[in-house]
């Protein structure tokens, strides 16, 4: 059984890019950093084909290629193992053993305080409606109460009786004048014949004159 530590070697990659150098260096906290030129071809060796294509660099690295390997390929089978055992999320990662046994019941716990009031229930259904009460006693008599409106009015009443018959009325009259307007006489009646009519009349004094014959004319309508 083995535990881990704080000390971990590999607490650096193995280069940084810095453009603003010309050859590789450490930094004041011993990190490597390379020029641009190095660090893309760095990037760029993604393989070991020119390792092994080269007899020289081949004679002088496969050791090192093949410790390397071995070190993938360990890593590659821990990363699988891992994966299996704790699952990716660190927040659960745990090795489950098996279910354990039920534990003895605990003592009973101290009672514990009141709680608050409940809040107030909805309100019930309506109950049936009560017997009717008995009569109250009668009211005093109101105060005398406003004039009301006229009625309207009535229907006409019949017809009374034929009054007395009336005095008679003064005979009517028509006056005779003269071109300025005098009154000289009054018509006693007109006369109408064929072809002219007459009209008596007498002066103002009642004396019969001479009938006023006037000529007619036919008029066609």
């Amino acid at each position: 059984m083995a535990t881990l530590n704080d000390n971990i070697k590999l607490n650096k990659p193995l280069y940084k890019n810095n453009p603003s150098i010309d050859k590789p260096r450490k930094d004041g906290n011993g990190q490597v950093e390379t020029p641009q030129k190095e660090t893309n071809e760095l990037s760029a060796a993604s393989t070991i084909i020119d390792i092994v294509d080269d007899n020289a660099k081949f004679e002088i690295t496969k050791g090192l290629v093949n410790n390397i390997e071995q070190i993938r390929e360990d890593l590659e089978e821990l990363y699988t193992w891992t994966i299996s055992a704790f699952g990716k999320n660190s927040a659960t990662a745990a090795s489950q053993g098996p279910k354990g046994d039920t534990g003895a019941q605990g003592p009973k716990g101290n009672t514990g305080n009141t709680g608050s009031t409940g809040s107030t229930g909805a309100t019930g259904p309506q109950g049936p409606a009560g017997s009717n009460g008995s009569n109250g006693t009668d009211g005093s008599n109101g105060a005398k109460g406003d004039k009301g409106d006229t009625g309207s009015t009535g229907p006409q009443g019949a017809t009374g009786p034929q009054g007395a018959t009336g005095a008679a009325g003064s005979d009517a009259s028509i006056n005779v004048t003269d071109c300025k307007g005098t009154v000289t006489g009054t018509v006693q009646n007109i006369k109408i014949c064929d072809g002219y009519i007459d009209i008596n009349w007498v002066n103002v004094k009642g004396t019969s004159q001479t009938p006023i014959r006037c000529a007619t004319q036919v008029i066609k309508k």
